[in-house]
């Protein structure tokens, strides 16, 4: 987790073919709308914009960087998802007792992983679990407070990256509707 502090974003799970629609408004860059969901730039430096948009079920924040070049672009993405995957990979106590030598997630708490490819875009997320402090990795289901959502979207029309983190109501089935408003224009 503390491995992804400065550029985690939210995704979600991908449905037999649900595309990610994110749609930069004209009116320089100070919002974004994708689909039903307004978000307000929260921070901006250079061509790296944060993106906010908070409801009673879901909160989620976009990161959106240009990257001209596209293998740049897929290069980031696998990094990201490596970085991403690390968070549930076995770790080693430091300590090892005679019941405990590695701590692992099981596997009903770890997250899905989606990709998605095509000329247009390039769109890689997992749909896992949050805590109640909205850090991804709760493997204790006694840990478990939000559905989470994380991915990584490049449109190839607009050379952007989009680094996507969302946090859902855990009954609510809000994060597959914001799934199905995903895709590039």
């Amino acid at each position: 987790m503390k491995y992804l502090n400065n550029f985690l974003v939210i995704i979600i799970v991908q449905l037999l073919n649900v595309q990610i629609c994110i749609a930069e408004q004209a009116n320089n860059f100070n919002s974004l709308t994708l689909g039903n969901y307004n978000f307000k730039i929260i921070q901006s430096f250079g061509s790296l914009k944060n993106y906010e948009s908070t409801n009673k079920e879901s909160n989620i924040i976009i990161r959106s960087l240009v990257e001209e070049n596209k293998a740049i672009a897929a290069n980031f993405i696998e990094d990201r998802i490596e970085q991403f995957k690390s968070i549930y990979s076995p770790k080693r106590v430091d300590y090892p007792g005679q019941y405990s030598k590695v701590i692992t997630c099981p596997i009903e708490l770890q997250p899905a992983f989606f990709k998605s490819n095509d000329d247009k875009k390039l769109l890689s997320y997992f749909i896992g679990y949050a805590t109640k402090n909205k850090v991804a990795g709760a493997c204790i289901p006694d840990l478990v407070h939000y559905k989470h959502f994380y991915g990584i979207l490049y449109c190839s029309n607009i050379k952007t990256l989009y680094e996507i983190e969302g946090f859902f109501d855990s009954n609510s089935l809000e994060i597959f509707k914001f799934i199905e408003e995903i895709k590039c224009n």
